[in-house]
């Protein structure tokens, strides 16, 4: 009986891999039916033989109530972009300088726009799979991730790592998108508006079934975390992704210098329409995965790594208003406000206008014909005006001097931006910083969106931060919108978040320029909230990704006795923050104070080894030589960062060195 299971569980996954990896069935729908029913009937009978990883297993159980959320073992980065040709030329100029080479060779691929997913694999087994996040932390989609026929529950083969991070796009194939479409309009139903809404929309289902009535599709392009050193190459290990039956674009190819790149990207961009899944550009990534940890990375992206978007599509329409917005920085922008028009799958109402000096570059004006775009197919801008279409009655448009929200008088930054200086006292900055506070990836407040921070602002109840830990339930009942069951969950959810992380309490704070990842690598590099307070501009400095404007914009925040005032007031209601999650477990602090950059290829080693073990004795780790660095450890073909460090007198450290140190 097992050795039959066994069989046509192999079966079964190996007509999959054929059918939705390969595009290339070898049974009839009838042939694969009756081996799926064979199984299914024989793990019904014998419960005991039903694993995780059986082809029957790919829909159970029932809905989920919320999803729950996953550490990735390493960051999910974001691409940088390239709109031209001459972006490109000067990434390409960058790497070869950083490298000291003439020339370089890429991994081509086409940009997938849908869903980036980490999947995680353990012995060959689908553990589990998160979407992207905020790079660090994403959601446990696992339950519906199960129900693509083109993702490998159990990886094929034998050579793969024990425990592997990989990375992806979930897509909604174009053929299978519009036949999806005219389902729901056949059913009366709402279509979607673009295949990447209906990724998104189909992989944050509750209810699995649901997902799986939907035919998305995988396609894998990077490894995330590897237990196992894999391939020189990253072509090759891509290569090594279809050996283990994961799906990777048939039009992905190698590319060596500038010449052969634009080659590819112009017959990619003239097959675009033709290929079966949207693409918004292409990726170029620097083949050799030596050179990849050579150049290194920053905070949110790659710099071995770019994204070449393709032109955006563009429409015309009409200006209807120019109105101007207050952020909750205090920046004002104007908004032009259209006529609607369809854009790359979705209608647009209204688009950035920037600041002024781009009002009057361009000559916008209200009742203009305009051409917009949506920049990097993604934020609707417009490009010009149609001077042919305009008449005497339009105007040119007038810089304001008061706030729209406050009535303040605005101040002038800079030629190009005017601000608002009232800061949490114009309802706009109000709202702007509210809405932030209360963020997911912040305090995590749910039901206090946009609309309902709005109607808390303007009804007197919300001033402040602290005024959230303030609010009755009895108050709530009396305004619109709020009923018993909402009113309540509100309070729980607030009162949930007293409890925080220091990171969270740090991003919601709102300090100019830090995000999630500066507010994360603060937490990790102080033990309360009370001693990064004291912390002094040289402290702060010297952490990484920490330069002279961040430090001072800190330091100045917690200087501001509105501020701290602020901070106390929270704390007084019941704000508890939780110490810091290390990634790793401290051994001592013996390295405590020194700055380390790793360089080359070493053996018995990998990169992410060396750098926890450091971390284990107090080290800090940089990516790449400055000022603050104070030993570079070198392998076997250490690159320029060998030079660089020499010539600031940086210590440098061989294996053997290295070893003794650790011991």
């Amino acid at each position: 009986m097992n050795s039959r299971v066994d069989d046509l569980r192999r079966l079964i996954s190996q007509h999959d891999h054929a059918y939705y990896v390969l595009d290339d069935p070898k049974v009839s729908d009838a042939a694969y039916d009756a081996l799926f029913k064979e199984l299914l009937e024989i793990e019904e009978e014998n419960p005991g033989l039903i694993t995780p990883d059986s082809p029957t297993q790919r829909v159970c159980g029932k809905a989920i109530t919320s999803f729950k959320t996953i550490e990735h073992k390493k960051q999910m980065l974001s691409l940088q972009n390239a709109f031209t040709e001459q972006d490109f030329i000067a990434f390409d100029a960058r790497i070869r300088e950083n490298l000291q080479i003439d020339v370089v060779e890429y991994s081509c691929e086409p940009k997938l726009d849908g869903v980036a997913i980490s999947l995680h694999y353990k012995n060959g087994i689908l553990s589990h799979a998160a979407t992207r996040g905020d790079g660090l932390v994403g959601e446990d989609v696992t339950h519906n991730i199960k129900t693509l026929k083109s993702v490998p529950l159990k990886l094929l083969g034998n050579n793969y790592p024990k425990d592997i991070e990989i990375r992806g796009e979930v897509y909604f194939p174009k053929h299978q998108f519009n036949k999806f479409n005219k389902v729901l309009l056949s059913d009366g139903r709402k279509p979607f508006a673009n295949a990447r809404n209906a990724a998104a929309g189909s992989l944050r289902q509750l209810d699995a079934k649901v997902t799986a009535a939907r035919p998305l599709a995988l396609c894998c392009y990077a490894v995330g975390y590897s237990s196992a050193d894999l391939a020189e190459l990253h072509s090759d290990i891509l290569d090594s992704f279809i050996d283990w039956g994961l799906p990777v674009s048939r039009y992905n190819s190698i590319a060596i210098g500038v010449s052969s790149v634009m080659d590819y990207y112009n017959n990619m961009s003239r097959q675009r329409d033709t290929i079966p899944y949207e693409i918004d550009g292409i990726v170029y990534k620097i083949n050799s995965i030596a050179m990849q940890n050579e150049v290194g990375s920053i905070a949110r992206s790659p710099r071995w790594a770019i994204a070449h978007k393709f032109p955006a599509k563009q429409e015309h329409t009409t200006v209807a208003a120019i109105d101007f917005q207050v952020g909750r920085t205090g920046q004002v922008t104007p908004v032009a406000r259209l006529d609607p028009v369809m854009l790359g799958g979705a209608i647009v109402r209204n688009a950035t206008l920037h600041n002024m000096a781009e009002v009057w570059r361009k000559d916008i004006r209200v009742g203009d014909t305009v051409l917009v775009r949506r920049a990097g197919d993604v934020i609707p801008e417009v490009v010009s005006s149609v001077i042919t279409k305009r008449t005497d009655l339009m105007h040119k448009v007038a810089s304001p001097s008061i706030c729209p929200s406050c009535d303040r008088r605005l101040v002038e930054v800079s030629d190009e931006t005017l601000r608002c200086p009232a800061g949490l006292c114009c309802p706009s900055q109000l709202k702007g910083a509210l809405e932030h506070y209360a963020s997911k990836p912040a305090m995590h407040i749910e039901g206090m969106g946009p609309s309902t921070v709005s109607i808390l602002v303007d009804e007197g109840m919300l001033n402040c931060f602290s005024d959230i830990y303030k609010l009755e339930y009895e108050k709530l009942l009396k305004l619109e919108g709020f009923a018993e069951l909402s009113a309540a969950k509100l309070l729980d959810s607030i009162n949930s978040s007293k409890k925080t992380t220091l990171d969270r309490f740090l991003y919601a704070l709102g300090i100019a320029e830090v995000g999630k990842v500066t507010a994360k690598e603060l937490a990790q590099s102080f033990t309360s909230l009370g001693a990064l307070m004291l912390a002094d501009i040289a402290e702060l400095e010297s952490i990484a990704n920490v330069g002279p404007i961040l430090a001072r914009n800190i330091a100045d925040f917690f200087i501001d006795l509105d501020n701290l005032a602020e901070i106390k007031s929270i704390q007084d209601l019941g704000l508890v923050i939780s110490r810091p999650i290390l990634k790793i477990d401290m051994i001592s602090q013996i390295l405590e104070g020194r700055v380390f950059v790793i360089t080359g290829k070493f053996e018995d080693y990998s990169r992410d080894e060396i750098k926890m073990q450091l971390q284990q004795h107090g080290a800090k780790v940089a990516g790449s030589i400055s000022s603050k660095v104070t030993d570079l450890i070198v392998g076997s073909n250490p690159g320029s960062k060998l030079e660089q460090a020499a010539k600031r007198g940086v210590r440098i450290i061989d294996l053997e060195s290295y070893e003794e140190l650790i011991k």
